[in-house]
């Protein structure tokens, strides 16, 4: 539970509000070949919505476990990094980490995603676990980033967005490495029968705050999708939860839309045919709303299958992935607003506790993780 301030109201999330940061670079010696400029979007949440990832890039695409370096400046906790991968020459820093954010800012232009004037494509993943495996000096070789996280009330925002990484020197709102703030972790209004005004408030409360610090960096919400009232047809059983994909996402200040996608939870008990229906619908609502109405980009933050769902296989899970990529490589192809998608969640062998049915092993589906890489890479021959 969450405390909105200076309205009153009571929202459900899966995290408190927070904001998390970069604060270390990648090493270049394990890339082989030196890969494309990396950028990352950074967030917040809790399982399953609690966020985190890490990233290596070459011949086998997505890796994890070499044991490279990893900072830890101060207090630090992990819950999302999405990498983002852009088309142009690295760029090695002074102390053998490679720097992703030398060439500037990512910014929107319509309905796409930029950086210096050319469109930016996107493909990654979610894994929560990585606030707890970098905070444990005996796991810690296990990924390659480190995050910190804060957030609530105007003074602590104040203090991250403005605060200096002590690696690079370089505050956190001038940082071009940092791609996107995110607000909160899929929220939702339980007070008022689901009222859609205390979190419209709230967005534009804080949106207008952080714009003022930073305006470099793109904001989002965090949204999962669901529509208001007036078009509650479009969501599963015609749910409410308190937000409105247009009305939140027309605020002044959020500069680009998303989505998460969990058909298996949101349609319980429903055939796989409907489900399969709804995943097409949600998607192509949300573009079309996305390109006519909000006319900003959409990011497709979250979708994946569960394990624990019934009639799971690998390759049921494989074919999933491939409609999703396919569906986003579609639409980036043809000129549209969904600019990429991340899935949930990515996960390393030995991290048998933190398994939630979702997780991806890459060493043990070899299949889904060529499925991933094909993405990456026809990704990158367009961009």
């Amino acid at each position: 539970m969450l405390d909105g301030r200076s309205k009153a109201m009571t929202c459900t999330s899966n995290s408190s509000p927070r904001v998390v940061l970069i604060e270390r670079m990648l090493p270049t010696a394990n890339y082989s070949p030196a890969p494309a400029a990396l950028l990352l979007f950074v967030s917040t949440s809790s399982p399953r919505g609690c966020d985190g990832a890490s990233f290596s890039s070459g011949d086998g695409g997505f890796e994890l476990g070499n044991g490279s370096r990893v900072g830890v400046d101060g207090a630090v906790l992990v819950h999302q990094i999405v990498v983002l991968q852009l088309e142009g020459q690295s760029t090695g820093h002074a102390n053998g980490y490679y720097h992703a954010g030398s060439q500037g800012f990512i910014k929107t232009s319509g309905t796409h995603f930029v950086k210096n004037g050319r469109r930016l494509n996107l493909n990654g993943f979610n894994a929560y676990w990585l606030m707890y495996m970098a905070s444990d000096p005996t796991t810690r070789a296990k990924i390659f980033y480190f995050a910190f996280l804060q957030w609530p009330r105007y003074l602590k925002l104040q203090a991250v967005l403005t605060r200096v990484n002590s690696i690079t020197g370089i505050a956190y709102k001038d940082d071009p490495t940092i791609f996107a703030w995110e607000l909160m972790n899929e929220p939702r209004c339980q007070t008022a029968g689901f009222s859609e005004r205390p979190i419209q408030d709230w967005i534009r409360e804080m949106a207008t705050h952080v714009k003022y610090i930073d305006g470099n960096h793109l904001l989002e919400i965090g949204l999962e999708g669901f529509y208001g009232e007036s078009r509650k047809q479009n969501n599963p059983g015609n749910q409410v939860v308190g937000t409105d994909f247009i009305s939140n996402n027309q605020i002044p200040g959020i500069d680009f839309a998303t989505i998460h996608l969990y058909p298996e939870q949101w349609m319980q008990g429903s055939k796989k045919e409907e489900q399969s229906a709804f995943v097409e619908k949600w998607i192509r609502t949300h573009i079309a709303d996305s390109n006519s109405l909000l006319k900003k980009p959409l990011l497709l933050a979250e979708f994946g299958k569960s394990s624990k769902s019934a009639g799971y296989s690998v390759g049921a899970r494989d074919e999933y992935y491939q409609y999703i990529y396919n569906t986003v490589f579609g639409c980036i192809k043809s000129g549209g607003p969904l600019g990429g998608g991340l899935f949930w969640q990515l996960m390393a062998s030995g991290m048998d506790s933190f398994r939630d049915g979702y997780e991806v092993v890459l060493d043990e589906c070899p299949s889904t993780a060529a499925i991933i890489y094909q993405q990456s890479r026809r990704l990158s021959a367009i961009n």
